[in-house]
């Protein structure tokens, strides 16, 4: 690896003449750059850190008389996405760097009986408890109308995916615009 230093405050890692720099701001703010201005990450005088590229994402379900039973639910529109790793086509977040994600989803039924949705890591059901007794989001099974939510923290590698699934033993899943499929990086 050959690294080039261009005078008090540019480094380049590898040759490619992609430089990062390091600057200070005049209200004591100590910013790190890829190249001339993309910002990756700062920290004020307080200690306060700044990472606009964190990989965030919200996605919104839409109104929907569908009965999701054993699949995928659909949160299509799309809130904001960081770094455009969540797919509102294939409803599934890719992570785009190793590290812990917290994720959190929402849903909904309008009929009897019980909804269980689970989050599922590359297409495998995450059960720490076994069987249909696994963290989940559950709906009641005597209410009409009933709403459930669920929050997990999970280690992904790059290239991971997530999706939240109608899984077993469960009567179905509705889903209206109220509800939610959220989830950052957290370390």
């Amino acid at each position: 690896m050959a690294v080039k230093i261009y005078g008090s405050n540019r480094i380049d890692l590898d040759g490619n003449n992609e430089t990062f720099s390091i600057r200070a701001t005049a209200d004591d703010e100590l910013n790190f750059y890829k190249g001339a201005s993309t910002k990756l990450m700062g920290m004020d005088a307080s200690g306060f850190e700044s990472k606009p590229n964190l990989p965030a994402f919200l996605a919104q379900a839409v109104q929907s008389d569908t009965t999701y039973n054993d699949q995928v639910i659909p949160y299509p529109s799309v809130i904001f996405d960081n770094t455009n790793n969540y797919d509102n086509v294939n409803y599934k977040f890719t992570a785009p760097i190793s590290g812990i994600y917290l994720f959190s989803w929402s849903t909904w039924k309008s009929f009897g009986g019980t909804g269980r949705t689970y989050i599922r890591k590359n297409n495998t059901q995450i059960t720490y408890y076994g069987g249909n007794t696994g963290i989940h989001a559950r709906t009641s099974e005597s209410d009409d109308t009933d709403y459930a939510s669920a929050t997990i923290c999970l280690n992904l590698n790059v290239g991971d995916y997530v999706t939240i699934y109608d899984g077993p033993s469960s009567a179905g899943t509705r889903i209206f615009y109220a509800n939610y499929f959220t989830g950052y990086l957290i370390g």
